[in-house]
């Protein structure tokens, strides 16, 4: 059942689950012979005790030396189950280890889920319910080679008179040489002391040319609020950008922030005149449906308004278009561009509910196998925890047939397996607190911390859960197994711990 899961968040996209007897035979044949191996030697020690020595066997190991305790106020029954909890400290770290992992897991497992955020996640892939472009566009090499570009203002029109369909937005790229200023010629001679001898090759040539490969960008209003989004230094005055005398810029991969906000850049027009442009703000990095997929060697990109972009070039080649579609029409809209893929393989488009489906895809994959693993240990600390229980009652049978025959109730004896098991669950619930929680945070931090959809989420809300069905475990089966075991009256009781 995990395993669709598990292989569907991989990059595989040809496989098939197998249900072949082998596997699972295979699987059985592990198991026993892991367990064959396990209680050899266990066995081989038991077979060398006697019967009379295994019949007084009482689970305490007789080589450690006895601390007699003594109170001025007698017996304490909290006290007592106190002792008999870590009567047997291996046993007790078992139980409480296993108990604990499996909160620890469950908190883990919780944290991540809950700390996946879609609107993060659909940030960086889709700002829209669809956007369209050229092949080229969508495998992130808009722009290398000469070609026939499909999406033109005839395309978008056409896409805008559909129903459901108020506007759509595009975007414009055209790849200019600017000329460096002054001011950039020496901030790349400061980043040229920083960088490995290849990149200093680029800033070397960049200088020598006197000028920068910089890919521009013109844009329509709208996609401003899609920029602001990203922005890490500076403001988008959406007046003042409309003016046409300033510019967005993103910062080059390789060599980083070297043309800073308030700085000046100049764009040469294809018909050989140029303009300067005011720096408004700066980003570290767009994503890859706001801009083409590939970096410039050495210059940055360059976002101006769509009116002042068509005075740089006479192409009106779109590169990419984004528009919002009314819910009740995605699946014509959808089917009108599939028809239109069919006459004109070469372009493209992608959806907002493909991305959704493959973050909840994500985000139901981390639950199965986080909430399954934590089940699976929460078992399996619950079936340690019976067993000790029980095994240590059954193994002092003749202490508590002692202790009734010197006068404690059946209520104190109740009582007192009782604040066992409460000790169990407590000493656990501590354990998850204090220790858990860091290793909690550490666990979630190596799984999902680099994640940009995740954001940490200190959360109790598991702990809190489980520790009300620990205690309640904790008190059902003490309570189950003294009452079994306590069904002889007190002169049989003794006879058979004899």
């Amino acid at each position: 059942m995990l395993t669709p899961f598990v292989v569907g968040q991989t990059t595989m996209q040809y496989t098939q689950i197998s249900t072949s007897p082998i596997i699972f035979i295979g699987s059985i044949i592990f198991s026993l012979i892991t367990v064959l191996i396990s209680i050899y030697k266990p066995a081989k020690i038991a077979s060398k005790v006697s019967p009379i020595e295994s019949v007084r066997y009482s689970g305490i190991s007789q080589n450690t030396i006895k601390k007699i305790k003594k109170s001025l106020k007698g017996a304490k029954i909290k006290n007592m189950a106190l002792s008999n909890v870590f009567r047997n400290k291996k046993k007790a770290f078992v139980v409480i280890s296993s108990l604990s992992l499996s909160v620890i897991l469950l908190n883990t497992a919780y944290t991540v889920v809950s700390g996946f955020d879609m609107d993060k996640y659909l940030s960086g892939l889709i700002g829209t319910d669809f956007t369209v472009g050229d092949t080229s566009f969508y495998r992130w090499n808009y722009g290398l080679q000469d070609y026939s570009k499909v999406l033109n203002e005839d395309t978008c029109k056409e896409i805008e008179g559909l129903k459901g369909i108020d506007e759509v937005d595009k975007i414009y790229y055209k790849s200019v040489e600017a000329p460096l200023t002054d001011k950039m010629k020496k901030n790349l001679e400061i980043k040229k002391s920083s960088l490995n001898d290849d990149k200093k090759k680029y800033i070397n040539m960049t200088l020598t040319e006197k000028k920068s490969s910089t890919g521009c960008y013109g844009i329509d209003e709208r996609i401003c609020s899609l920029l602001e989004r990203f922005i890490t230094k500076g403001k988008i005055d959406i007046e003042k950008f409309k003016s046409g005398d300033y510019v967005i810029l993103d910062n080059n991969y390789e060599v980083g922030n070297w043309v800073d906000v308030g700085d000046k850049v100049v764009i040469p027009f294809e018909n050989g005149k140029s303009k300067e442009y005011e720096v408004m703000a700066r980003v570290d990095a767009f994503p890859l449906y706001l801009r083409k997929g590939y970096f410039e060697s050495v210059g940055n990109d360059i976002y101006l308004p769509v009116k002042e972009f068509k005075n740089i070039t006479k192409d009106e080649s779109v590169m990419t278009a984004m528009f919002n579609v009314d819910k009740n029409q995605v699946n014509d809209v959808k089917t009108f561009l599939n028809n239109k893929i069919k006459t004109n393989p070469t372009l493209d488009y992608r959806m907002k509910l493909t991305y959704e489906n493959e973050f909840n895809d994500m985000v139901n994959t981390y639950k199965m196998i986080g909430y399954g693993l934590s089940f699976i240990v929460g078992v399996i600390g619950i079936l340690n925890f019976i067993n000790v229980i029980i095994s240590n009652i059954i193994s002092r049978q003749k202490e508590i047939s002692m202790l009734r025959s010197v006068g404690m109730t059946e209520k104190q004896l109740k009582k007192m397996v009782v604040l066992e098991g409460i000790f169990y669950a407590l000493v656990t619930i501590f354990i998850v607190l204090i220790i858990g929680t860091p290793i909690t945070y550490k666990l979630v931090d190596l799984t999902a911390g680099v994640m940009d959809c995740f954001s940490y989420k200190f959360t109790m809300i598991p702990i809190m859960i489980c520790s009300p069905i620990l205690l309640l475990i904790s008190c059902i089966i003490p309570t189950f197994a003294i009452t079994y075991i306590n069904k002889n009256n007190i002169v049989e009781s003794l006879r058979e711990a004899e």
